[in-house]
């Protein structure tokens, strides 16, 4: 009997010390999760833009519009912004070490989309610029002309379906169909680009008309990332358009208190309708994609913020 007691004891100690030992590997735990994890999470956030070969960042630029776009590691720029943002442009070049430019797309001429790029122009290597086929007489396009002409790049009017390769992607001209009889905007350099199972359409300042004319061309529109046209304006984001081409996310570029109310309230009810989610650079700043050819992510969460630039909130 007293031999069964002491197996009895020695059966429960070793309960009690496996419990206690459990128990000392969970608070373990918890206390390495509390101390470690943000170190960690910094290391996998780095790692995973690094594992991405292409990047589409929309610069804050204000009320304009400049989209960096990276393809294993061949760089195009798309609009530069207006005056006010033109030395921001040329530092975030700077800072990233890009010092060389496959395309540099001037979408048409308005002044908060060219201004950017005459700075650009004149400080990195462009090899060739793509631009609408038609002239202004403002001074800020013959700066641009000067500038283009001092860097001795190519200069490209493009044609609808015209594609040109950018690293492992392909830029695709999308419009404009025509430059006569239209306003500037609808003469916008309007562009899809492929990375693998990645898409984004940039269409500048066009609106219902370029874009009904894209439609009509039966191209191919469906796409993960949109960046709104017109910066977010009621004229441009038509609900055909939008629904052809279905995009998960939506790239706003437009200045914080615009006195153009952008973005307005029917695009965003548009977007919202079809199910998209936005990033602006008014609330947000920049905002970078990411993709490694098979998936995509971007550097922040989207944005919960459905009020137009008038304070209209769409529920």
């Amino acid at each position: 009997m007293k031999r069964s007691h002491i197996t009895r004891r020695n059966t429960t100690g070793k309960v009690v010390i496996t419990i206690l030992i459990i128990g000392l590997f969970f608070i373990g735990r918890l206390f390495l999760d509390s101390t470690i994890a943000p170190d960690n999470q910094a290391k996998i956030t780095q790692s995973t833009a690094e594992s991405a070969d292409y990047e589409e960042t929309m610069l804050n630029v204000g009320q304009g519009l400049c989209i960096l776009i990276k393809s294993d590691g061949h760089y195009a720029l798309f609009d530069g912004g207006s005056r006010s943002a033109s030395s921001y442009v040329v530092a975030y070049l700077q800072q990233h070490n890009i010092t060389d430019l496959d395309y540099v797309v001037a979408s048409h001429y308005d002044e908060d989309h060219i201004a950017g790029l005459v700075g650009v122009l004149n400080t990195a290597d462009v090899d060739t610029v793509i631009c609408p086929d038609y002239t202004t007489d403002t001074q800020i396009y013959s700066s641009l002309m000067s500038a283009i002409a001092a860097s001795g790049a190519k200069v490209i009017h493009p044609n609808v379906k015209d594609t040109y390769p950018l690293g492992n992607s392909t830029i695709t001209i999308l419009g404009p169909t025509s430059y006569d009889d239209r306003s500037d905007n609808n003469r916008s350099i309007a562009v899809r680009i492929d990375d693998n199972k990645f898409s984004s359409v940039i269409t500048g300042d066009a609106e219902q008309q370029e874009e009904q004319e894209i439609l009509n061309s039966g191209i191919n529109l469906r796409t993960n990332l949109y960046v709104a046209g017109h910066h977010g304006s009621s004229n441009s984001s038509s609900s055909d358009f939008v629904k052809a081409m279905s995009p998960a996310y939506v790239f706003i570029s437009c200045g914080k208190n615009n006195s153009y109310g952008h973005p307005h309230w029917e695009a965003l009810r548009i977007f919202k309708d079809t199910g998209c989610k936005i990033f602006r650079s008014d609330d947000q700043g920049e905002v970078t994609c990411f993709s490694d050819g098979k998936k995509y992510w971007f550097s922040i969460e989207p944005s919960d913020d459905w009020t137009s630039g008038s304070g209209y909130s769409i529920s």
